[in-house]
């Protein structure tokens, strides 16, 4: 985690699961701390996400802390282009 106050995160969801290829990925941004318990807003992810098959195979990755909320929606742009 960085050592400064950021405003919020992209990230980086990956599925590790051996038949998920398709959908495996998900990109977005929080308003917040890394560390308040936020997964995502994605309403198709939080399904797979919270799946039986899918359980546990996820893993997080902060692809770029930003220090305000323009910072935030363009990185995240950035990142899913």
């Amino acid at each position: 985690m960085q050592d400064y106050n950021y405003c919020g995160f992209v990230y980086l969801w990956v599925n590790n699961h051996l038949e998920a290829v398709n959908h495996s990925k998900y990109i977005g941004q929080h308003l917040g701390n890394v560390d308040d318990g936020y997964t995502g807003s994605g309403t198709i992810f939080k399904r797979r996400f919270k799946s039986e098959k899918y359980k546990g195979f996820w893993t997080r990755l902060v692809l770029e802390y930003c220090d305000n909320a323009d910072m935030l929606n363009k990185a995240e742009i950035y990142w899913i282009e």
